[in-house]
């Protein structure tokens, strides 16, 4: 057994948003990538295009995230997001997050996970600038 450790203080700052650390956590063979990313708080991704599918897993905290459309949902620890190649998000915190984030080109995640339905997830509609 060898104890590791992934916590923001090995990590390095993502480019996807001002103060958003970002540790790899594995190498995979093929097209997949695992990370864990921490959030301070008011931190946040640039909006940005999904180039693998994308399972977003809130670890510690609550934050929210944004589509297309503008519309930002609200998300707490044991939740997540998935998103497919080609789709637009941006996704942020008010208090602080950790998130692992897994990409791979055949990741089939509503085969394992719960989806949530609308009243389980806390939505409202921020401002267009923030």
């Amino acid at each position: 057994m060898r104890l590791m450790r992934f916590d923001a203080g090995i990590g390095q700052p993502a480019g996807r948003g001002k103060h958003v650390i970002t540790t790899d956590v594995a190498c995979c063979s093929g097209q997949a990538e695992v990370s864990c990313s921490h959030f301070g708080s008011y931190d946040r991704t640039v909006y940005r295009r999904v180039l693998l599918p994308q399972l977003f897993l809130i670890v510690d905290g609550e934050g929210w995230v944004r589509n297309e459309d503008g519309m930002r949902i609200c998300l707490q620890a044991g939740q997540a997001v998935y998103w497919e190649t080609g789709d637009w998000y941006e996704a942020g915190t008010d208090t602080g997050m950790t998130v692992f984030c897994i990409q791979n080109v055949r990741m089939k995640p509503a085969q394992l996970l719960e989806e949530l339905s609308s009243h389980q997830e806390g939505t409202y509609h921020a401002p267009a600038a923030i």
